[in-house]
């Protein structure tokens, strides 16, 4: 039987070319992290400190396998080695050393999001790790054939050396509880991440039992405990509500961790919903700093503008033409631009439209029903508004064709990519009626 202490203590070589550092973790039940060195990339000098740091999850004795066994370890590693995202670090290598299994994987300095438990507390950073631990769900749950990762918890997001969060320890982990591995630690630490539906016997994994423990992850970082403690989401299938987030965080944030606590399975966003609001969110959030800018800094030009013409000009339909030959000047220069941005507007065009509506907006508030242009001015008012809302879509659509690339995801390439050719057609449209 492998003596791993043993080996560590003597500092024998582990399968030959793996020299045990020190051990990293043991909270799992079915096996034990170690940091080792790679002997093999130990140049001339001889120097172990230059060697490539790797991590070693070594199965406990009690998870021998047989010859089934190694053969379906073999399958699912295969299966996890063909994964890429970035936000997933996978098993760059595995093999059975005196009947144990093991796996290796990159070693992230930084360590886990377990360093982060009840200090994620500014907005952006929360947004942050909900977007890219959802983008690696969304990758697996999407992949083919389809991976559920079965012990979603902090200790399983790793920092990695740009300061991204990505998932480890997932696939074949999962995947073994068929062959006679354990896949649930017998501690109650993953018991606090399993969803309720995981207590009830004959359940089969599911992604929305990833989300559950997603959701209980993000409420543990952000309030620093577990939504039910140690018992998980047991105490739902006893009738317990999820415990309120007391923490200043915005309620978009805490809406998403409840619904991802959600006690019926069907109720739960997807990963890939997750990331698409999250994406909408960002778009939507830097609009509206632009329009909050560009309004702010048109309102104070109109006011001088005003101040003048009122002070200078005695005829008011003179003053209203001004305004709105401006507008118009600003509307044309911008489709003359856009004509060489493949017909689809920039966001310095989507500031100038901006500009023009304030300017026509004035327009309209300061002219009398029989003023000859204000039917018009409305008009344009309503075409560059629905410019900007058909410019934000298709941008938001264009994210979700990349996303969709980058997750290999032909299907939703194609859907996506439909959708936005109807979105340039809309927005050409637009630009004709504006001429």
């Amino acid at each position: 039987m492998l003596d791993i202490n043993n080996i560590f203590e003597k500092g024998l070589p582990f399968d030959g070319h793996y020299k045990l550092i020190r051990l990293l973790s043991t909270a799992g039940g079915s096996a034990d992290v170690w940091l080792a060195i790679d002997l093999n990339t130990i140049d001339e000098s001889k120097d172990e400190s230059r060697a490539t740091k790797v991590v070693i999850k070594i199965y406990r004795p009690k998870n021998l396998i047989d010859i089934e066994g190694e053969y379906q370890f073999r399958k699912e590693f295969k299966k996890v080695f063909g994964c890429h995202h970035e936000n997933i670090i996978q098993p760059t290598y595995f093999s059975i050393f005196e009947e144990s299994p093991y796996l290796v994987l990159p070693f992230c300095p930084s360590g886990s999001s377990e360093l982060l438990i009840g200090q994620l507390t500014d907005d952006s950073d929360i947004w942050k790790y909900i977007f890219e631990v959802a983008s690696g769900l969304a990758y697996l749950h999407e992949h083919t054939p389809q991976i559920i990762h079965q012990d979603i918890k902090p200790a399983n997001v790793l920092i990695d050396d740009n300061g991204n969060y990505a998932i480890t320890d997932f696939g074949i982990s999962a995947e073994m509880g068929g062959i006679g591995i354990e896949s649930e630690d017998e501690t109650g630490g993953t018991f606090a991440y399993m969803a309720p539906e995981r207590f009830i016997e004959g359940t089969p994994p599911m992604p929305e039992s990833d989300i559950w423990a997603f959701g209980a992850t993000v409420y543990e970082l952000i309030t620093g405990d577990a939504p039910y403690g140690n018992e998980g989401g047991k105490k739902q299938t006893e009738g317990a509500q999820v415990p309120s987030i007391k923490q200043d965080i915005p309620d978009a944030i805490k809406e998403l961790v409840y619904s991802c606590l959600a006690y019926n399975p069907k109720e739960r966003p997807t990963a890939r919903q997750i990331v698409d609001m999250v994406l909408k969110k960002r778009y939507s959030r830097n609009r509206k700093t632009i329009v909050i800018a560009t309004t702010a800094i048109i309102t104070i030009a109109i006011g001088m503008a005003s101040y003048f013409i009122v002070n200078h000009s005695t005829d008011p339909e003179e003053h209203l033409n001004s305004l709105y030959v401006s507008a118009d000047s600003i509307v044309s220069a911008q489709l003359v631009n856009i004509e060489d941005n493949d017909g689809i507007p920039s966001p310095e065009n989507i500031s100038e439209f901006e500009k023009a509506i304030v300017l026509l907006n004035k327009v309209l508030k300061d002219s009398p029903d029989s003023y000859p242009r204000k039917k018009t001015a409305n008009m344009k008012i309503g075409t560059i508004n629905e410019l900007i809302e058909q410019t934000g879509e298709y941008e938001y659509t264009v994210r979700l064709v990349e996303n969709a690339r980058i997750t290999e995801m032909e299907d939703s390439v194609i859907k996506y990519s439909l959708v936005l050719e109807n979105k340039k057609l809309n927005i050409n449209q637009l630009i004709q009626q504006l001429k």
